[in-house]
């Protein structure tokens, strides 16, 4: 299935949704009634492109992308490496899609701030990230490097902004 079932979504732990039993029922309800809308209304958002391209790029071996990248006129993929800042605003299903268009997803480099996400009441981790390439490459477990400092803003800057 493409999407959760109310039961998977209430089962879901702390880490994934920092919502309760009563506003995870409030959200289901609201998110079933806009997946219907668009579907009456031949309408579709940026998860509904997401999750076709995903599911199109799933279903490519890694010699189907080869194979795609020699034929005459088209240079598109593979890419050979690939870099993408503030990571922590893409979904993990645009990050899939990515790590799927590298000939080698060891040479996808991924850089953010977990603290800076756009995205209220989602909490990126680098550790979700490591999950995907787990499961979907291999076991290939990338390294992560914390930069511990800020080399943008200067010690006074930081402490007015705190």
């Amino acid at each position: 299935d493409r999407y959760l079932s109310l039961d998977e979504y209430l089962a879901l732990g702390k880490k994934e949704s920092r919502l309760d039993e009563t506003q995870r029922r409030e959200a289901y309800e609201i998110f079933v009634k806009y997946e219907k809308l668009k579907k009456e209304s031949g309408f579709y958002d940026e998860g509904d492109l997401v999750h076709n391209i995903a599911s199109r790029v799933s279903r490519l071996s890694r010699g189907d992308i080869e194979a795609l990248a020699t034929m005459q006129g088209v240079s598109l993929i593979p890419v050979d490496s690939l870099f993408v800042d503030e990571v922590q605003d893409f979904t993990q299903s645009e990050l899939y899609v990515l790590a799927m268009l590298c000939r080698d997803p060891n040479n996808l480099f991924l850089a953010g701030d977990t603290a800076q996400s756009i995205s209220q009441g989602v909490d990126f981790r680098f550790t979700d990230v490591r999950q995907i390439f787990f499961e979907h490459f291999g076991g290939t477990k990338p390294d992560l490097l914390q930069l511990t400092h800020n080399y943008r803003s200067h010690a006074g800057v930081l402490r007015l902004a705190a």
